[in-house]
């Protein structure tokens, strides 16, 4: 199958028809338009026209579209932007507006190959500019989570002593329509003890590069660690993984996720089953874009490379020998310069 694939038109009929020219001499089998019909054109009703005369196989509304529609405000376009969607909306016939409306959002399958949508498959505003970004936005979904329905919360790591399992049973009974996504290998506990409700869903171990596409699924992660012995000096590698997957985060008070992470209301905090309750409903209702940005310039000064870097610059104070650049692992053990 071969596809024509129109996308920003943006009310460009001369673009549009030279398009189309073009392609008439190639072999194409079907048209898939990916969005922003209109916008900063002078001829949208025109260029409406043309794409429903197109028999297209499938289709998705763009960001202009919504706005031209009056489907949103237009809070986060520019001036020249929101003039000219203001501009398109008084144009267009109420025809072509119904029929802007009635896009879908997308993403939109086409095929078992292929998925549209404009923007990024979160959102028609956000686009895909940074690895991180396609990381976050494109995910084959695993099969065993795949049917679950929305919202999904989920944890991964060692399903042991350390796991609130009270609080676990107190969130999937006070919200029976958040489907609980647990995934790793129990141990040093009784699986018979582990909380057994049709909303709670034991995945099993997983590779780690598995997991990945486990929490691209998720609508909320969670770190649901009990304050006892075992978690007192604790210090959850998952809170950072959990933040530059671009996820909300709602943990129990251990401490290393409190400072810096908590004091930074970059992860919301709560301990009783009341308050992780409403925490976990305030950050699904949440618009995630604002602390997700300030999740990633916070991780940006985290990384790996940087924290080797002011490690190396401890040892090298404290010693005659300089640091070797980096760590080496036999694969049993780490050894750092050996």
């Amino acid at each position: 199958m071969r596809y024509l694939a129109l996308t920003d038109i943006h009310s460009n009929l001369e673009a549009l028809d030279a398009v189309l020219r073009a392609s008439a001499a190639q072999r194409y089998d079907a048209v898939l338009v990916l969005g922003d019909l209109v916008g900063y054109g002078a001829d949208p009703n025109a260029v409406v026209d043309c794409v429903r005369k197109l028999g297209t196989r499938a289709i998705v509304r763009g960001n202009h579209d919504k706005v031209a529609s009056g489907l949103d405000n237009a809070e986060d376009f520019n001036p020249m932007a929101k003039a000219a969607a203001r501009w398109t909306r008084e144009s267009l016939t109420p025809q072509n507006l119904d029929y802007l409306r009635d896009l879908p959002a997308g993403p939109v399958v086409v095929d078992v190959a292929i998925e549209i949508c404009h923007g990024s498959p979160l959102d028609e505003d956000l686009y895909v500019v940074a690895d991180i970004d396609a990381a976050r936005s494109i995910a084959v979904e695993p099969p065993d989570q795949r049917e679950l329905p929305r919202p999904r919360l989920g944890f991964f790591g060692v399903l042991d002593e350390r796991l609130d399992l009270p609080l676990l049973r107190g969130i999937a009974e006070a919200r029976p329509a958040w489907q609980l996504v647990m995934i790793g290998p129990v141990v040093k506990i009784d699986p018979a003890d582990l909380p057994r409700l049709p909303n709670i869903h034991y995945l099993g171990a997983k590779r780690y590069e598995e997991l990945p596409a486990y929490l691209a699924g998720w609508d909320l992660a969670l770190l649901l660690f009990a304050r006892n012995d075992a978690t007192r000096f604790i210090s959850p590698t998952k809170t950072p993984e959990y933040l530059a997957a671009g996820k909300p985060v709602v943990s129990t008070s251990i401490r290393d996720v409190v400072t810096p992470y908590g004091d930074r209301d970059l992860v919301r905090i709560a301990d009783t089953v009341d308050d992780f309750v409403n925490a976990c409903a305030n950050a699904l209702r949440e618009v995630p874009e604002p602390r997700r940005i300030r999740a990633d310039v916070f991780l940006r000064g985290t990384s790996w490379d940087r924290t080797w870097a002011k490690t190396a610059a401890l040892v090298d104070a404290v010693t005659d020998q300089p640091a070797l650049p980096a760590a080496v692992s036999d694969g049993a053990s780490l050894r750092l310069g050996a």
